[in-house]
């Protein structure tokens, strides 16, 4: 038997590397675009307890107490907190009175632990003077 011939081979190939992902990064938000986001996301956390009686009857009463000043928990998580709670003192009183009710107080732990609360809660606040204070003009 004679040897196999040998068979023809293709030149070789020089590798090229695949260039990389390019990923475009979206311009910063604007400060009113970043309070609105933020905004909206307090909203749509709050909305999904929105069934919740407890939390109903308090925004009720927190809505009759303060003459529609503050209407509802958001009105407490947004960044005229301080103007709120100065002007209407009677609030800590009615959160007390249903902080003692175990459900209430189960559901606002509930909500305050949500990460995306906890942070567009304090993207209000900061984009918020504090109460009593002014801002420099220039």
């Amino acid at each position: 038997m004679a040897p196999p011939e040998p068979e023809p081979v293709s030149r070789p190939v020089l590798f090229t590397p695949k260039k990389g992902d390019v990923f475009f990064e979206e311009a910063p938000l604007s400060t009113e675009d970043q309070t609105q986001q933020s905004k909206d996301t307090i909203e749509s956390i709050l909305a999904d307890y929105k069934d919740d009686p407890n939390l109903r009857a308090f925004n009720q009463e927190l809505k009759k107490i303060t003459q529609g000043n503050a209407v509802d928990l958001m009105s407490l998580s947004g960044g005229d907190l301080g103007k709120i709670l100065h002007q209407n003192p009677q609030i800590s009183e009615v959160v007390s009175k249903y902080m003692q009710n175990p459900d209430f107080a189960k559901t606002i732990q509930q909500i305050f632990s949500n990460p995306q609360f906890i942070q567009s809660v304090q993207q209000l606040q900061q984009t918020q003077a504090p109460f009593g204070t002014k801002k420099a003009d220039k």
